[in-house]
């Protein structure tokens, strides 16, 4: 966070009583974030850049880097009936970067909308944004001079480094972004230079096609593509593992990425109980804080090991590409177990996550 000195001061032209201003500053990321507040109608000029002020026009976003660095004052008007107040703001502004950067700051919200669709990635979140025609309007904040790209599209940067722009909530399941709460969204690649430094990232839009993306991937049983639209893919790519033959979830396993990038399908094919002769514990019934139920004993509990048949399919194909089993032998015990328990299970989930994760290196 910038830390950003403010001195604020009023003067009223030409002996007439001028509209009312008021006008304060704080930091926002790498902006000074201008709070003007003055009378409904009055033009407010900032910088050269002039709008009629209004509720929902109050702020005014400053990139420090289209500022010189040390102390510098901004110069508020406002004009109404040809009366005009003028506000200054003093503030000291940070050394510059070169870095170049993205910050998402607003976008369209409508209260009464049956959707409300977030915008979230690499750059920041906006939460409850409303769509109009399959997209979504957003303001950002954009390194003043520097060049932008989204989705391979050239987008124009204005001079105070403030960028509005549609982004598209899509339809294709294939572009779809799983996450791990079921939810998808849509990935558009962000690229901004600027002095020969170069910053790459992502937005990602929600979108309606979290019901497709569900069916296809719970009707996934091997034989056939996951989407006869699949490409195959050799190197990196995304794994989808389900941890139950007929369950309802499929897990992402690596990176989330857009759906077109399935390398594998993973589906646990058989789980089943390894026979054990070792003893874990004692485990002592315990109470909410931790201190041992009255009247209870520690005591040992027979270890059941699990066993885990996975089988891994290409996504693009369905044909199988291997088999793996994969138990809990050797893992550590459990350190608590459920009330009533009659033995202490250890789970192979871990092992087989990570050797799944080992299949995309």
């Amino acid at each position: 966070m910038h830390r950003t000195l403010v001195l604020v001061s009023l003067v009223v032209l030409a002996g007439c009583s001028g509209p009312y201003l008021d006008v304060g500053v704080s930091s926002r990321g790498d902006l000074a974030n201008l709070h003007i507040s003055s009378e409904r109608g009055a033009t407010i000029t900032v910088m050269g850049e002039s709008f009629e002020w209004s509720d929902e026009a109050s702020d005014f976003l400053v990139p420090y880097a289209s500022l010189e660095p040390g102390d510098q004052t901004i110069e508020v008007h406002a004009e109404m009936g040809g009366r005009e107040t003028i506000g200054r703001v003093s503030l000291t502004v940070p050394n510059r970067s070169t870095e170049p950067y993205v910050q998402l700051l607003e976008c369209t919200k409508e209260d009464d909308a049956e959707v409300h669709l977030d915008v979230r990635g690499t750059f920041g979140l906006l939460e409850h944004c409303t769509q109009a025609d399959g997209t979504i309007h957003v303001e950002l904040a954009v390194t003043p001079g520097a060049s932008l790209e989204v989705a391979g599209e050239a987008v124009a940067v204005g001079p105070r480094g403030m960028v509005g722009l549609d982004l598209s909530v899509g339809d294709d399941v294939l572009d779809a972004i799983p996450s791990g709460e079921g939810a998808t969204a849509i990935g558009l690649p962000v690229v901004v230079e600027n002095d020969g430094a170069r910053l790459e990232g992502r937005f990602e839009v929600a979108v309606e096609v979290g019901q497709a993306l569900h069916e296809m991937t719970r009707g996934f049983q091997g034989g056939s593509p996951l989407h006869p639209d699949l490409e195959p893919i050799t190197e990196g790519g995304m794994l989808l593992y389900r941890p139950e033959r007929f369950g309802e979830t499929m897990e992402v396993i690596g990176a989330s990425l857009p759906m077109r990038q399935t390398r594998y399908v993973a589906i646990a094919e058989l789980r089943d109980v390894v026979p054990s002769t070792e003893q874990c514990g004692p485990y002592q019934l315990t109470d909410i804080i931790g201190r041992p139920e009255p009247g209870t004993r520690a005591h040992t509990l027979p270890r059941s090991d699990e066993r885990i048949t996975v089988i891994v399919y290409a996504a693009h194909s369905g044909e199988e590409v291997m088999r793996q089993t994969i138990d809990s032998t050797g893992l550590p015990c459990p350190t608590s177990i459920r009330s009533g328990a009659t033995s202490a299970p250890v789970s192979a989930s871990g092992r087989v996550r990570t050797w799944l994760l080992g299949l995309l290196n």
